[in-house]
């Protein structure tokens, strides 16, 4: 009963992490990346999260500029110009060059550029999830 009731409190406590990706590889190794670091990963190849994201509640959300159908930075200004979503902390990831000026202007918390490091990934994660 105890440890029932720890693991039930660990899991409490256990940032989620969404993940909007439409390269499955990509999403995958992130997801195996993060779940190893001790995150509950989501996973999403487009924007039908967005609906949902309340319930969600992500502690942060790496997400991808080029997404099928829709422009990840143009999803990310949706979340912060809503009053019950700009709390979640967005960080925008694109193997173009000039990551960090588009981040800038889609309201993003951060940016990663690609290709990146398990470390570089690590490190933004820990310093802007919620």
């Amino acid at each position: 009963m105890c440890i029932t009731y720890l693991c039930n409190k660990l899991h409490f406590l256990q940032k989620t992490i969404l993940v909007v990706e439409d390269d499955l590889g990509i999403q995958e190794l992130i997801q195996l990346i993060l779940s190893t670091e001790g995150y509950d990963v989501i996973c999403s190849a487009d924007d039908t999260f967005y609906d949902n994201l309340r319930n969600i509640n992500p502690s942060l959300i790496l997400m991808d500029n080029k997404l099928s159908g829709i422009s990840g930075g143009d999803l990310c200004l949706k979340i912060k110009g809503n009053h019950m979503t700009l709390k979640f902390p967005v960080i925008l990831l694109s193997a173009n060059t000039g990551i960090e000026k588009l981040a800038d202007e889609k309201k993003a918390d951060g940016f990663l550029a690609k290709p990146f490091d398990i470390g570089e990934l690590t490190a933004i994660v820990a310093k802007h999830s919620l």
